[in-house]
């Protein structure tokens, strides 16, 4: 089934909308749902995994991950907006996560995604709640 072009334009119209002003060099992160939603195309996220665990896997890992008593929120940060690929999805290799764990912690929560690395995100992105008191931002990153 190919991406639901409306869906993808509306997303690409909404990270554009936000990124102006900062001339695209950071881009918006957008929520799970927006990110997910009409999304079919497996090069949009940990495209350089040898064995790609599909869309539904990683939606289902964020979403579990957002519902913890101990996460404020999960984002999926955008990349590259890919509009000019009308079957190519926008491109996240990051997916933030407004936490007070310590990033041992976050790490087990996307293990069966085979991230590259963890790290303290250090650059606020629009759209992105601050985070509140006792969180820290990390990034759950893919190369």
């Amino acid at each position: 089934m190919p991406n639901d072009e409306a869906k993808r334009m509306k997303l690409v119209e909404k990270i554009n909308a936000n990124t102006e002003g900062n001339e695209g060099e950071i881009l918006p992160s957008v929520t799970i749902e927006e990110f997910f939603d009409g999304n079919d195309d497996l090069a949009s996220i940990g495209c350089n995994l040898d064995e790609h665990p599909g869309l539904a896997a990683f939606r289902d890992v964020c979403e579990k991950v957002r519902a913890r008593p101990d996460v404020q929120d999960v984002r999926i940060c955008i990349y590259e907006t890919m509009e000019d690929a009308e079957d190519t999805w926008p491109y996240a290799e990051e997916i933030l996560v407004i936490t007070s764990a310590d990033p041992d912690d976050v790490a087990t929560w996307f293990e069966s995604l085979d991230p590259s690395d963890i790290f303290e995100n250090e650059t606020p992105r629009p759209l992105t709640p601050a985070p509140g008191a006792g969180m820290k931002a990390w990034l759950v990153w893919w190369d």
